[in-house]
């Protein structure tokens, strides 16, 4: 997650999308189970996407607390440091190629 004040002082936020479903996505980073218990994740294969960025204000209208008890926490923690470098990298490589899709979802 990338985050930016724009002009109106409103913060938008750049997320690379996760899937279940394999990504076409050459540089697309597969989540490996200990990140995925770690992050509140199910079981299933899941993947990073790099080539696609999805931007909203944040916060955003779909976004849920991670719990009740916690009404202001949206977080699940980070990346281990290895995948967050190798999703810098395919983000990187398609901003390079001019592949890179952003996706508003204001």
């Amino acid at each position: 997650m990338v985050a930016a004040t724009d002009e109106d002082g409103d913060t938008k936020v750049y997320v690379a999308p996760i899937t279940h479903s394999r990504p076409a996505d050459p540089h697309a980073v597969e989540l490996p189970t200990p990140a995925k218990r770690h992050l509140g994740l199910d079981n299933a294969p899941s993947w990073i996407v790099t080539n696609e960025l999805n931007r909203f204000i944040w916060p955003g209208y779909d976004l849920r607390p991670i719990s009740r008890a916690s009404p202001d926490v949206f977080a699940w923690g980070f990346l281990p440091v290895e995948i967050f470098a190798a999703v810098k990298r395919g983000i990187a490589a398609h901003q390079r190629g001019g592949g890179l899709k952003l996706t508003p979802r204001e």
